[in-house]
């Protein structure tokens, strides 16, 4: 799998700092993070530092006017019931010249955000994807789907979209899921199963499979053979939350945080005062990355003093985390299938080891544990190589 930085607020400089560091990376963009007239100077700061870009264009809630979305000129700024009806010309046009100046290496369409898969949703994005074709060449099309938790918690509906998908000849799909309940991570092994089955599907049919929007947790999407997933600084960044789209107010992007640390061996994140007990209980090595993972922006936190007597600001809390997290989903996927769960499931294992080493000396991770949903995963990876694991041994270095 391949890793993508996806922008959030504040992220600009963060990104070029990455891609230093990288020496090279994939960039979504996002409108809504950036002004309309410096959109442009930025890309080009990315393809300097070899970055490569994709655009997402955001047009979930298309009656919602946020002002940076609506500032771009391809932002409908009225007659949304005849986009639903097919006329997507004036929207195509401008985002597709704005991808030729970014200099993109594919274009994402723009689609709604979808409560529900029926007939009428087929058709409207039937006219999308025929309309896309008139500026696009096929391989050149990554298609949004983006979809309420709702329709990730039916089969049913799963199925529908892959059915409909067999029809599209498009290069992939830029997929955008909300979360059931608008959790971090997901408890219910039902939307994960589903998620599988959905990458599953649209991979048999030979798709680029873009995962937005995602955390740690998201690297079982590797499972299906998934292509990259995207995450960013900020948790809006690290699963889908659709009121970002809705308003104006960029409270939930500027208000206070606290900084975690992100210890990949455990999937789980920190508070710096608990690395601190940590230390003072004599357990501070358990959450050490090991040598891969080790990187200037969080070594600081284990050395002979406090963690917290350090300037580990949100920052480098953010860097880190991406940084651990690409090396992960890089290395997720293995030559087969079934090496690939293998791998997964004594990731599993050795999460669960060291966490309940660190909860006998108190050492817990509030909202962002992965213990809980460590059987979560574990139900959902069975369930799925019941469903796909024998197509997915077989086709696995062809997907």
């Amino acid at each position: 799998m391949e890793f993508y930085i996806q922008m959030g607020h504040g992220m600009q400089q963060m990104i070029l700092e990455l891609l230093q560091y990288w020496k090279q990376g994939n960039v979504i963009l996002s409108p809504i993070n950036i002004a309309a007239d410096r959109i442009e100077k930025f890309a080009q700061d990315i393809h300097s530092y070899k970055g490569k870009i994709i655009f997402d264009p955001q047009l979930y809630l298309p009656r919602e006017k946020p002002d940076r979305l609506s500032n771009y000129n391809y932002w409908p700024q009225n007659n949304i019931t005849l986009l639903e009806n097919g006329a997507w010309d004036r929207v195509l046009a401008p985002l597709v010249e704005l991808n030729n100046k970014l200099k993109t290496q594919s274009v994402i369409l723009p689609a709604f955000f979808d409560n529900t898969i029926n007939e009428q949703w087929g058709e409207m994005h039937d006219k999308l994807i025929s309309s896309a074709f008139k500026y696009l060449q096929p391989e050149q099309i990554i298609h949004t789907l983006a979809l309420s938790s709702n329709v990730l918690l039916d089969v049913e509906q799963v199925e529908m979209i892959i059915s409909k998908a067999e029809n599209w000849n498009i290069h992939g799909f830029y997929l955008v899921c909300q979360h059931p309940n608008n959790a971090y991570l997901v408890d219910n092994p039902l939307w994960i199963c589903n998620l599988l089955t959905l990458i599953t599907g649209l991979k048999r049919i030979n798709k680029k499979i873009v995962l937005g929007f995602a955390n740690h947790q998201m690297l079982c999407a590797g499972l299906a053979k998934c292509d990259a997933i995207a995450a960013g600084n900020f948790l809006n960044t690290r699963h889908f939350m659709l009121n970002r789209f809705e308003v104006n107010d960029e409270e939930n992007d500027i208000s206070r945080r606290s900084v975690w640390y992100y210890a990949p061996q455990t999937l789980s994140e920190y508070k710096i005062t608990f690395l601190d007990l940590a230390q003072q209980q004599g357990i501070l090595p358990l959450l050490k990355p090991t040598n891969a993972f080790e990187n200037p922006y969080s070594s600081m936190l284990f050395t002979a003093n406090k963690p917290s007597s350090y300037s580990f600001i949100e920052s480098s809390s953010n860097i880190h985390y991406l940084c651990a997290l690409k090396l992960q989903v890089e290395n997720f996927v293995q030559p087969t299938f079934r090496n690939t769960v293998h791998n997964y499931t004594i990731m599993l294992q050795e999460s669960e080891k060291l966490l309940r080493k660190c909860y006998a000396k108190g050492i817990k991770c509030a909202e962002r544990d992965f213990l809980p949903i460590l059987d979560t995963l574990r139900a959902a990876t069975l369930i799925h190589q019941e469903n796909s694991g024998f197509v997915l041994e077989r086709e696995w270095n062809s997907l």
